[in-house]
């Protein structure tokens, strides 16, 4: 990545995961995470992190020779998930409820992920109450959620952190344009990295990326209004070895 599109990537980090564009019916985000096997594998019913959720789920979960995807998200703002009052998003808007992509209990290992109601394991990594886990298992809530794009957010010491999950049947296919025949999400950016140590911070992840060959853009840097700051309290995980962000 050129030194601009460095100086980009940590300005949207500092500001938030967010980016605007020049259409109002959509907006741009960038994820992370790591992937199955050392191979690219997309978004597709998969869960996903800014750089400071990458490095806290990298922390425990880190594979012997981790490959980490960078996308730029085209999403769409769908307006029913704009009305409806979730409660694992903040105060952000145009996101459904955070949904947990994985493999079913007990399956194999070419079993495909699939994105349903938020877990434990994710509730209490993301501070949840257990009226606002509940609230995101509603009927309703998981509806949206395993049909667009969902996001959970909480505060860190270090900045905001965010997850992200991808169901596939709102997916862009092909040249479909986003806001087309049910397409609501689009990788529109890719970049690849092999991580060169464990233990990585955000700061490092992102100079990593930065550092790497190849350009990565993902539109304008001009953030939306900061969201009301989410609950903060202490946290901790212990997601079973089949739980996303990288799988």
């Amino acid at each position: 990545m050129m030194r601009f599109i460095c100086t980009l990537v940590l300005f949207l980090q500092a500001a938030g995961n967010f980016t605007t564009s020049s259409d109002s019916e959509w907006f741009n985000i960038q994820v992370v995470r790591e992937t199955r096997d050392g191979k690219p594998d997309g978004l597709t019913e998969h869960n996903a992190a800014n750089f400071i959720g990458e490095a806290s789920f990298l922390g425990n979960h880190q594979h012997t020779s981790a490959y980490l995807e960078l996308h730029c998200v085209q999403v769409l703002k769908v307006a029913r998930v704009t009305a409806f009052k979730a409660s694992t998003t903040g105060s952000h808007e145009h996101f459904a409820d955070y949904a947990s992509c994985q493999r079913p209990l007990n399956s194999g290992p070419t079993t495909p992920y699939k994105c349903a109601a938020i877990n434990d394991a994710d509730c209490h990594w993301l501070g949840l109450s257990a009226a606002e886990c509940s609230a995101a298992r509603a009927p309703e809530a998981v509806k949206l959620s395993t049909q667009f794009v969902g996001l959970g957010v909480t505060q860190r010491p270090e900045g905001e952190f965010e997850i992200y999950s991808f169901p596939g049947i709102s997916q862009c296919r092909g040249s479909d344009s986003i806001g087309t025949n049910g397409c609501a999400w689009k990788i529109t950016a890719t970049k690849g990295l092999h991580l060169p140590k464990q233990g990585m911070t955000a700061a490092e992840l992102e100079h990593a990326f930065a550092s790497a060959p190849g350009a990565f853009s993902c539109g304008s840097p001009t953030p939306p209004p900061a969201p009301t700051p989410p609950r903060r309290r202490p946290w901790s995980h212990s997601w079973g070895a089949d739980h996303e962000l990288e799988e």
